[in-house]
């Protein structure tokens, strides 16, 4: 669990849209501490770390309590991933979470941060994994942490990706799921 907490404060750390406010949070402390890691993730999600039954929660999300493992995908498996159920991702998506349409609703509305992201892919680039979950075998896959690298992913066509995924039946109860 550490390793994936570790690996989305980072993402965030390193992205421009998050940055500032996420190293204002850290004021100084070291994330090498893992209940520094979730204490700050945390508060930059604007939230409490809840126990729950053992089971510590970053944006509602019952991360000690999933099953983490790494995987590579490829774009088809990419392409059926499904963004977070937040309004945002309903409403560029037409209620779909589908990369696919969000995809065509940045051919009317270009979004800079994504283009940028995709040309660092082209280049070379190799930027922090993204999260992913499920409930089960069988079920949807979504987006935890990563939604633009995602959708930058696949504008640039990459073939494969390796990818943090999580498992966990609690996942249906997931708001955001």
């Amino acid at each position: 669990m550490n390793e994936v907490v570790e690996q989305w404060l980072f993402a965030e750390l390193e992205s421009s849209r998050f940055q500032a406010q996420l190293e204002a949070l850290l004021d100084g402390e070291s994330l090498d501490d893992p209940a520094v890691q979730l204490r700050v993730l945390s508060m930059f999600r604007h939230q409490d770390v809840p126990e729950v039954k053992g089971a510590t929660y970053v944006d509602g999300l019952p991360v000690s309590e999933i099953d983490w493992w790494w995987a590579t995908l490829g774009r088809e498996e990419l392409a059926d991933v499904l963004y977070i159920d937040w309004e945002y991702w309903l409403e560029v998506t037409n209620g779909t979470r589908r990369p696919g349409d969000f995809l065509r609703h940045l051919e009317q509305e270009p979004n800079d941060a994504i283009a940028a992201i995709a040309a660092g892919l082209r280049a070379g680039s190799k930027p922090r994994p993204m999260i992913f979950v499920d409930a089960g075998p069988g079920t949807r896959l979504v987006v935890a942490e990563g939604h633009f690298r995602l959708t930058a992913y696949l504008l640039a066509e990459i073939d494969q990706v390796d990818v943090i995924l999580g498992r966990s039946p609690l996942l249906e109860d997931w708001p955001d799921y």
